[in-house]
């Protein structure tokens, strides 16, 4: 921890009082770091990343510094990935408190909606190929052909939007009536569709009446169509994270990877009786 108090000295040019690990994040480690002039959060990227792309983060933290979407960029280096925010006193998201579900919405369509430029696309089918390619796992992911032809014709019927694609409950923070979404390492164009599914399995919410909820709060309709799409996508979904997942533990060695991967491959098995009749 001494070497990230002298950088993190070294960048703002304040003396660091007192400096405590907040989170033991997947990909990241962050610092909650007291000056005489405030209170900040420094993050310090994990090695051994797969598929990052820290300078069109850089782009997106630019693109939404006055959107109020997110916690105060002071400083962010594409390079490394390190990264200062400003502290705020938050209270977690929870999926009880109505207010909270009722700004996350909120939020998600703004984020959505914004106009952007130059932004890279999530590609997931090529983010697919490349986790999948590093590792020498051999999951057997049954109907994957299938999943695949049904996800890409969704693909077609959908347009791109700037997709935040890692919406775990951490990374909502609550502070009086704002809500902030943070952590934009995985953000890229994709389909509006792809983030409600990463929103409602990455939290591991397994109540078909919010999937329901969740559909028609932001589509404002659920048609049947869309109620396939959105299995379909939940499916890729698992498929993608876990290959990811076998990766990571591949290059790390960590067994939180491997619990990830199998718990998604696991699950991705379990939805696929619910929409077997359509395969």
């Amino acid at each position: 921890m001494k070497k990230y108090k002298q950088l993190f000295e070294q960048i703002t040019h304040q003396q660091v009082l007192k400096m405590t690990k907040i989170r033991h994040g997947i990909t990241n480690d962050n610092y909650k770091v007291m000056t005489n002039k405030g209170i900040y959060v420094l993050r310090i990227p994990k090695k051994e990343q797969i598929a990052l792309d820290r300078e069109n983060e850089e782009k997106i933290l630019k693109r939404i510094d006055k959107e109020d979407l997110d916690v105060i960029t002071l400083y962010f280096n594409a390079k490394t990935g390190i990264k200062i925010t400003k502290w705020i006193p938050f209270i977690p998201f929870s999926l009880k408190k109505k207010k909270h579900v009722d700004l996350f919405f909120l939020q998600l369509k703004k984020l959505h909606s914004l106009e952007v430029k130059n932004i890279a696309p999530f590609a997931p089918f090529l983010r697919l190929k490349i986790f999948q390619n590093a590792h020498s796992f051999h999951p057997q992911f049954e109907y994957e052909n299938e999943v695949l032809k049904h996800v890409q014709e969704i693909y077609q019927r959908y347009p791109l939007v700037l997709c935040h694609n890692d919406l775990l409950f951490y990374n909502l923070l609550v502070y009086k009536n704002q809500l902030y979404i943070i952590d934009y390492e995985y953000a890229g164009m994709n389909i509006a569709l792809f983030d409600i599914v990463s929103f409602i399995s990455e939290n591991d919410i397994e109540d078909p009446s919010f999937y329901q909820e969740a559909l028609c709060r932001y589509y404002g309709e659920v048609t049947t169509q869309l109620w396939h799409d959105f299995y379909w996508i939940y499916l890729f979904s698992d498929l993608l994270w876990s290959h990811w997942g076998y990766a990571m533990f591949e290059k790390l060695q960590k067994s939180i990877y491997l619990e990830i991967a199998r718990q998604k491959e696991k699950r991705y098995h379990r939805f696929i009786s619910c929409i077997s009749n359509y395969l």
